[in-house]
């Protein structure tokens, strides 16, 4: 469902949502590449960020693809 893009590497680790219209997302965390460790000593994970995308339902199967690079639409509350 997720891929790697040139800015989000390793997304994963996540959860499937449904808002109050019905629709599906993916709430996951990637690594930012243009955010590089502070220190050497620190630890990857410490580099996730949480992200949140719409998941698209294609002849039944969900699909996301990259992860987004900007804003966009969010889930009804």
């Amino acid at each position: 469902m997720l891929f790697k893009s040139e800015r989000w590497l390793a997304p994963g680790h996540n959860a499937i949502v449904t808002d109050k219209a019905g629709q599906h997302w993916i709430v996951y965390h990637a690594i930012d590449v243009n955010r590089p460790r502070q220190h050497q000593d620190d630890l990857i994970n410490s580099r996730r960020i949480l992200l949140i995308d719409r998941i698209i339902w294609r002849d039944g199967w969900p699909f996301v693809g990259t992860p987004s690079e900007g804003p966009q639409p969010a889930p009804i509350t």
